[in-house]
């Protein structure tokens, strides 16, 4: 007897809501089977005339975005001239400054280690003490740094961190997670000779422009490969 159609999460009784729960489980499973082997047949009687299954992937099953950018659109162009970024792709050098949220534990401190091993030689470290984010921001300013990262950790995990574009924004917030540490992936704890890069894949919509010309300012802009 089929038992499709029951609410087995409405029966009260514990051990017969698992007997209908695994009843249901057992009738779908052996309908996936009939359908596949009906398939099967169908493919083998039609020789090469039989469709190629339709496989499911990211790609395909996307949904349509209207404000992906595609080829050289105009408006984003001239946006791009004068938004807050265009000095430093005219050759402004960055100079990026690093700290942490109030109170930082050893975590944060070995994750900014690890970031300083990637990141390029004019990006520096300044430990937060008891300053406010606001006299960071005016200290920064000062000294003429193009931007702030400030890492974030919760219960002793670096989760996520700020970065402030210099003098007068914009701030992104990104979540940070699946950290790999520096020890487990190179032998020595020194930065390479060669300038980091940074690849954007997939910046495609005029936010992910925007963000992608963001992380773009801490980077060099002369490829090497």
């Amino acid at each position: 007897q089929s038992t499709w159609g029951l609410n087995s999460s409405k029966i009260k009784c514990k051990e017969k809501r698992a007997e209908v729960w695994q009843k249901e489980k057992h009738e779908k499973k052996m309908e996936k089977k009939k359908e596949r082997m009906k398939r099967k047949k169908e493919t083998e009687a039609l020789g090469d005339k039989a469709p190629k299954p339709y496989q499911r992937t990211l790609e395909n099953t996307r949904e349509v975005d209207e404000t992906i950018v595609t080829g050289e659109d105009e408006e984003v162009l001239k946006d791009e001239e004068c938004d807050e970024f265009a000095s430093y792709f005219d050759g402004k050098p960055p100079k990026v400054l690093i700290t942490t949220a109030a109170k930082p534990t050893k975590v944060s401190k070995m994750f900014i280690r690890d970031l300083l091993l990637v990141l390029p030689r004019y990006c520096h470290y300044y430990n937060r003490s008891d300053f406010e984010l606001k006299k960071i921001i005016g200290f920064a300013k000062r000294r003429k740094f193009t931007a702030i990262i400030m890492i974030n950790e919760d219960r002793k995990e670096v989760n996520s961190l700020y970065f402030v574009h210099l003098p007068d924004g914009p701030t992104f917030h990104f979540r940070v997670s699946n950290i790999r540490p520096a020890t487990k992936s190179i032998r020595k704890k020194k930065r390479p000779a060669a300038p980091s890069e940074l690849m954007l894949n997939n910046f495609t919509t005029r936010l992910g422009l925007r963000v992608g010309r963001a992380l773009a300012t801490i980077f060099p802009q002369k490829p090497d490969f």
